[in-house]
């Protein structure tokens, strides 16, 4: 069985990958004779931070009746509200859904949306 491989990339303090062959460094930092490549930071967008549009309240009753009692996961109850409730969008969709219920059960098979 032949021995694990070594590391293909080394990671600086600098957020630079240095080619393992090369990691030799000057006194002032800089490498000699290896090649730099950045590293792109991971790009994550922020949860919008910001409040979205509240649900209008002659749909409210409508979209909570729709909540209640469903065994659909919040992925699929959110596209099925979302075909019932067109004005509204996705966010205010999810927003909504966090605020006026939540999913109980203890298994997968037996939980189901009660409002809060």
């Amino acid at each position: 069985m032949a021995p694990p491989r070594i590391p293909l990339n080394t990671i600086n303090r600098s957020n630079n990958i240095l080619p393992s062959s090369s990691p030799q460094l000057d006194t002032d930092g800089k490498t000699q004779g290896a090649y730099c490549f950045p590293v792109k930071p991971s790009v994550t967008r922020p949860k919008n931070s910001a409040p979205s549009k509240p649900i209008p309240s002659d749909l409210l009753e409508d979209f909570k009746k729709a909540v209640d009692g469903s065994d659909l996961t919040k992925a699929g109850l959110i596209e099925v509200l979302k075909k019932k409730f067109p004005s509204i969008t996705k966010g205010t969709v999810q927003d909504t859904i966090a605020l006026v219920a939540e999913r109980v059960g203890k298994k997968e098979s037996d939980k189901r949306w009660r409002l809060l």
